[in-house]
């Protein structure tokens, strides 16, 4: 599959930059060996919100 094909078929939000460094930035985070649970799991939930906002927002259709 050819990168005009792919991009035809990818959802709107993943071609968005900020899609993108979002999900750098969630594997950076499940890199990471944080050693406090609490942390940890903080850390992983407020990096996978950053996918989901970026992605909700790519969606809309009306001003905010």
């Amino acid at each position: 599959m050819n990168e005009k094909s792919f991009a035809a078929r990818s959802l709107p939000h993943q071609r968005l930059d900020a899609y993108t460094v979002a999900l750098e930035l969630l594997a950076l985070v499940r890199g990471a060996e944080l050693r406090d649970a609490r942390l940890r799991d903080q850390a992983m939930r407020a990096a996978m919100s950053v996918c989901l906002n970026v992605a909700e927002a790519a969606g809309r259709t009306s001003a905010a």
